[in-house]
């Protein structure tokens, strides 16, 4: 084999020396550059996507202390708007409250004069019953018709007498 032939070593490497030397050259001219350019191309597609990335991060940050801004004013617009309808309810029913009492209190009045009325009649029908009653009874018992006068005198010295 004449590539392990000692003799030829110093042309052999001469050649490799000069083959690796034109190689070397080739890639570090043409084929370096080349390499260089895409790698710096996606380091920059890179950064340039982690840019973006950052920016869609801060945006979807705001986007979202906004959300909870108006979240937090919308629930307290709600209870605002809860609490004007409590008062406006507690205003509507102390009204009707109101209203029912002073629409009961006039009917009690009336019942209260009805039953007056009631009672004052009754009382001037008892009256009249029992005047009837004494002038029958002295009339049965003995035989004398007694006058509504004097009956009613009688009447009135009996209910004394009880009252004391």
């Amino acid at each position: 084999m004449p590539q392990l032939d000692p003799s030829l070593f110093a042309t052999q490497l001469f050649w490799l020396f000069v083959t690796f030397l034109v190689l070397f050259l080739i890639a570090w001219k043409a084929a370096l550059p080349r390499i260089a350019d895409v790698l710096n191309a996606r380091q920059n597609r890179i950064d340039g996507d982690l840019e973006k990335a950052q920016a869609l991060k801060t945006e979807a940050e705001e986007v979202l202390a906004t959300y909870e801004r108006s979240l937090a004013g919308a629930a307290v617009q709600a209870q605002d708007i809860h609490r004007e309808a409590v008062q406006a309810l507690a205003a509507e029913r102390a009204k009707r409250n109101e209203e029912l009492s002073r629409r009961l209190s006039a009917q009690t009045r009336e019942a209260e004069a009805r039953i007056s009325g009631e009672k004052r009649r009754a009382v001037e029908n008892i009256r009249e019953v029992t005047l009837d009653v004494v002038q029958s009874a002295a009339a049965r018992l003995i035989g004398v018709e007694v006058a509504g006068a004097d009956a009613d005198r009688a009447i009135q010295s009996a209910l004394q007498e009880r009252r004391t």
